[in-house]
């Protein structure tokens, strides 16, 4: 079947050129969607009938459509997604934990809350410095993203003393934001 198709293009572009095997090419196309759009158009159609049937349908049982929530209600309701303040301490025992799963010592850190006037968030900074090779560091950081929603890596720094060492210097920079009220 190539040898036949490849045959009948070099004859073609011998005959009429490149721009002729092309147009006949997408006058096929064309067809092809012509022929497609009024098939497509009735299933439009059935469809939008179906919706509206069912829609008929739960209206006689006594639904009610859903009214579209207000800007402030969908920002109300954004906020209320942040787990409050009170839920820190366990926020930081599951970064600590996730640093004993990855083998990471955290001798020591730095902690800082944030609460800017008239913001509906709290944050809180966490900085770590970690003496460890990268794939635990990087396991790590990315275990404590996918455990705490609320959480962003706002810094993830390396350096080694050496080109040949394999343990690195780093410090990882947690925040982790809560609603206010």
């Amino acid at each position: 079947m190539k040898p036949l198709l490849s045959r009948f293009w070099r004859r073609a572009v011998r005959a009429i050129g490149y721009s002729g095997p092309a147009a006949l090419l997408l006058l096929l196309v064309a067809l092809g969607v012509a022929l497609w759009l009024p098939r497509l158009h009735r299933e439009l159609q059935r469809t939008q009938a179906e919706v509206s049937d069912r829609t008929a349908r739960l209206r006689t049982h006594g639904a009610v459509p859903l009214r579209e929530p207000s800007g402030e209600e969908r920002l109300a309701q954004y906020i209320e997604g942040f787990p409050l303040p009170t839920q820190m301490a366990a926020d930081l025992g599951a970064i600590y934990a996730s640093a004993g799963r990855n083998r990471l010592d955290l001798p020591k850190g730095d902690y800082q809350l944030k609460a800017e006037p008239g913001s509906p968030f709290v944050t809180y900074v966490v900085t770590l410095p970690v003496h460890a090779e990268y794939a635990p560091v990087k396991a790590f950081a990315a275990n404590v993203l996918l455990e705490l929603p609320h959480a962003s890596l706002d810094e993830l720094r390396l350096s080694r003393d050496s080109a040949q060492g394999e343990v690195l210097d780093a410090v990882v920079r947690f925040t982790l934001v809560y609603r206010s009220r």
